[in-house]
């Protein structure tokens, strides 16, 4: 079974994911891939959320912050 993300979909599904990464990597110091740095995970969370004022390493809160965005869409 496969599915399709169209639309605001998949906005919301990239706030889910990088909400979880940020928390993977504030529970371990690991990132889950190169490409998902600390600094690209920020800057996406607050394109997103359109909250630029995160702060720099507040890595749960830009988590919850997503998680809170996407629950309103």
């Amino acid at each position: 079974m496969s599915m399709t993300f169209t639309g605001n979909n998949i906005k919301r599904y990239q706030a889910l994911v990088i909400s979880k990464a940020l928390e993977f990597y504030a529970d371990t110091g690991k990132r889950v891939n190169r490409a998902y740095s600390p600094m690209a995970m920020m800057r996406m969370a607050r394109n997103i959320t359109g909250n630029h004022h995160l702060l720099e390493r507040d890595y749960r809160g830009a988590a919850r912050a997503l998680k809170e965005w996407a629950e309103r869409q």
